[in-house]
């Protein structure tokens, strides 16, 4: 968009992290507010933001992106694009939550079928995974893209120490993540390396992490440094970073690692087992299998080469790019236009 010299208009619902960037950034975005998840009032004020600024194409990213956006759409004639980035996401084991979680999922995929003009996909393991719902409409994989990243250009924090080989594991604290399982490896790492495990993010598991921790008496081996605004700092002086994840999309958390040539082990699923050539540009291992998580950090730790981490950057630097995910979408958007001006993206 800003290639093209277009104005982007970035509405939220929520005034958060994401605002912050955006200012940082110089974007003022437009917020959003609902008395509640399902406040249809979100849909008359989406409609007079897009009717104000003449929007023509929308992106919407999230559930409640895109039900606000395919309703205000039934108000205003415009191109909806909507990229998925993950699979759902619920727990069996919370009856209440799961029923709430596969509701709203059914409600987003009937209003993307009728009002969505292009669906975009972050991997081709997401693709997949919508097959049955998105049958017969346009779709794509877009991978994610970055502008490269120069270690040089952040300072390492100070609870980054020295004198040990810092492994990450950085993201929401939650049970997809896999967190208990990095911290299970921690246990049989059997290098004579001393290795600390720092678990960057936030999440309602951490009180149990913490207490798995104090239980297994890794409490000087693992560290919670809770949520971090300058992640870059920490990405760049990690040793190691692993993500035993259970399921992931494409997360930008592993594109910025590969930038900054950091070592990286992961779960072989969904973007991680796309992005990462296994003994190449990273290491993979099953999800859940602590054992071989270990063994994975105990064969970079024994690495006297940094090849492994070069090869992630090189790969992360032509591949991954902003240029190419930019042409990409560009493409989308002209499409859904010209798609919308046919009265298309209105489908039973």
């Amino acid at each position: 968009v800003a290639q093209s010299g277009q104005k982007p208009i970035v509405v939220l619902f929520f005034d958060r992290e994401l605002a912050a960037q955006l200012r940082q950034a110089g974007i003022e975005p437009v917020i959003l507010k609902g008395r509640n998840r399902y406040d249809l009032n979100l849909v008359s004020r989406l409609v007079e933001v897009l009717k104000a600024e003449k929007i023509e194409v929308v992106h919407a990213h999230g559930y409640k992106a895109t039900v606000v956006s395919a309703l205000a759409k039934k108000q205003y004639a415009f191109g909806l694009v909507k990229t998925e980035h993950g699979k759902v996401e619920s727990n069996p084991r919370q009856p209440l939550s799961w029923l709430k979680s596969q509701i709203n999922f059914k409600l987003e995929q009937h209003l993307t079928r009728k009002h969505v003009d292009a669906v975009c996909y972050v991997t081709n393991d997401i693709r997949s995974f919508f097959d049955q719902a998105h049958q017969g409409m346009d779709r794509r994989t877009v991978y994610n893209g970055m502008v490269p990243l120069l270690r040089e250009d952040f300072a390492r924090p100070d609870d980054l120490p020295t004198d040990v080989v810092n492994i990450g594991l950085v993201g929401r604290v939650s049970e997809v993540k896999g967190i208990p399982i990095g911290i299970q490896a921690m246990e049989l790492i059997r290098s004579e390396k001393k290795a600390r495990l720092n678990i960057i993010g936030t999440g309602k598991l951490v009180p149990h992490l913490q207490e798995m921790v104090e239980h297994s008496g890794l409490g000087d081996v693992v560290h919670f440094l809770g949520f971090r605004r300058n992640i870059y700092d920490y990405l760049a002086h990690l040793d190691i970073l692993i993500m035993p994840s259970y399921h992931e999309g494409l997360p930008y958390t592993l594109l910025e690692a590969m930038s900054f040539a950091r070592p990286i082990v992961a779960s072989r699923v969904g973007g991680l087992a796309e992005v990462l050539d296994d003994g190449i540009s990273g290491l993979l291992c099953p999800a859940g299998d602590p054992v071989a998580l270990a063994r994975n950090i105990e064969i970079v730790l024994e690495q006297e080469s940094d090849e492994m981490g070069l090869q992630a950057q090189s790969v992360q630097a032509n591949g991954y790019t902003l240029d190419v995910m930019g042409k990409q979408y560009a493409e989308v958007y002209q499409q859904s236009l010209e798609a919308a001006g046919a009265g298309g993206g209105s489908r039973e």
